[in-house]
């Protein structure tokens, strides 16, 4: 099955991407790339923060990707649909963060 299909939800996403964590939050606003990750997130403000803390500042370049635990989709290809982003949401959970 792909990734999607393991999805916990928009709801669970918001609780993972709202974890309380000062130095992210100093780091988004000290951050001049915060606006373009945002911009490149099709304004999903929310997947730029999990973006930022388990990727870190390139985030951008790695939207342009295709890695694996996307199944050879680039993270901009799945902001294109709905599955996609789920898909997105579910492997970004799943990526170890500090």
């Amino acid at each position: 099955m792909p990734l999607e299909d393991y999805y916990c939800g928009d709801e669970a996403f918001a609780r993972f991407a709202s974890i309380p964590d000062p130095a992210l939050d100093a780091r988004i606003g000290d951050w001049d790339g915060w606006g373009g990750l945002v911009a490149a997130c099709r304004g999903d403000a929310l997947l730029a923060r999990v973006l930022l803390r388990v990727i870190g500042a390139g985030a951008v370049d790695w939207l342009g990707t295709c890695p694996p635990v996307l199944d050879g989709l680039s993270g901009a290809e799945c902001l294109g649909t709905a599955a996609g982003q789920a898909r997105l949401r579910e492997a970004l959970m799943r990526f170890p963060y500090i």
